[in-house]
């Protein structure tokens, strides 16, 4: 997963990787790394989190998230999953499907939806 901003400082686009996503069930379903991504808020602060469906159309729900007084080019981003579930090999032929009210994650009991 990386995180690509543009620099006004340098006035070039910039990028950091912060994530390798889910790498385990390579052998079993041939994916790595991170599907669907959406960016969120905690506490207001803009892009402060990153929840995750891993790997490509996998079967593990992460959440990346950084200190939010961090800058978000420079900061330690942490994955925690929050959920595994049913068998990969089935779950790799299943994409994820928004519903109509966005993609709903929980990071440190702050409930983030539609990024906000």
């Amino acid at each position: 997963m990386t995180w690509i901003y543009y620099d006004a400082d340098t006035a070039r686009w910039q990028h950091v990787r912060i994530g390798t996503g889910e790498t385990s069930q390579f052998e079993e379903t041939g994916f790595k790394g991170s599907g669907d991504l959406d960016a969120g808020r905690i506490d207001g602060v803009p892009m402060s989190c990153v929840a995750a469906i891993e790997p490509f159309h996998g079967n593990t729900v992460a959440i990346y998230t950084r200190d939010p007084e961090s800058d978000p080019a420079t900061a330690r981003w942490s994955r925690q999953v929050l959920d595994v579930y049913g068998d990969p090999m089935k779950m790799a032929k299943v994409r994820a499907i928004k519903s109509s009210a966005g993609a709903m994650a929980v990071a440190g009991g702050h409930v983030l939806q539609n990024g906000r």
